[in-house]
């Protein structure tokens, strides 16, 4: 059974933020959606403002308009921002954390979107932005995760692998969710070398290819405080 929560979605107006508002307005949560375009965050959503969504704008990297945003919230889902922006990117998980952690207060609620990247490499020490092949880019989801570490909220990072848009996705019992760790078996029993391991990684590309909708699925399933995913990073698979 999903409680309802009053949920603050920050980059509602990108594809992935989009499906935050739509699976958190369905699930009956209150929603307010927020973009640094209001107009084109309404026609993105293409649904009306109502009792249970709302629209909001504000700059990802303007700390007191956030803050004031999330003021009386129960939990804050972050989807501003890409990892191809590079130190911007990190800039805008600094500021998210720090507007959070000032109007939601130590144990405030924090779902933070990363990528498979900040995973661990399973049965190693490595983690998959140091892999060769990897782009350095990525290496942005490792500072977020550094950042979130160092706050006091609640927080869950969600690190998917490729995200596409279906029509109907896997249920939640059909995907395998792994907490810090990569949610796919690797044979490192040889020793591979990182660039093996990487290469044994884009085999697994298929099952770590995950809808849109599922990963808003698991966030807006999991917005309450302290439960099974809090401080930990997830990792996403489809289950073979």
């Amino acid at each position: 059974m999903v409680v309802s929560s009053r949920v603050v979605v920050l980059g509602a107006a990108g594809r992935l933020g989009r499906e935050f508002v739509h699976v958190g307005v369905r699930l009956g949560h209150t929603v307010t959606a927020v973009a640094r375009n209001s107009e084109k965050l309404r026609a993105a959503l293409k649904v009306p403002e109502s009792s249970a969504l709302t629209f909001a704008e504000a700059d990802a990297r303007d700390v007191d308009a956030l803050a004031s945003l999330m003021k009386g919230a129960d939990a804050v889902v972050n989807s501003a921002g890409h990892a191809r922006d590079g130190e911007a990117f990190v800039d805008i998980g600094r500021t998210v954390v720090q507007a959070a952690e000032r109007a939601l207060g130590p144990g405030g609620r924090l779902w933070f979107v990363g990528g498979i990247g900040a995973l661990r490499v399973p049965h190693t020490d490595r983690l998959g932005v140091d892999l060769p092949g990897m782009l350095e880019i990525y290496q942005t989801h490792r500072l977020n995760h550094e950042t979130l570490r160092a706050s006091a909220l609640d927080w869950s990072m969600l690190c998917p692998g490729p995200l596409i848009d279906t029509a109907e996705g896997p249920s939640l019992e059909e995907l395998r969710i792994t907490t810090d760790v990569m949610p796919v078996d690797i044979d490192v029993s040889d020793s591979p070398s990182d660039a093996l391991l990487f290469s044994r990684l884009r085999e697994r590309l298929p099952e770590i290819t995950i809808p849109y909708m599922s990963v808003a699925e698991i966030a807006m399933r999991h917005l309450e405080k302290e439960g099974p995913f809090s401080r930990q990073r997830l990792g996403i698979a489809v289950s073979r």
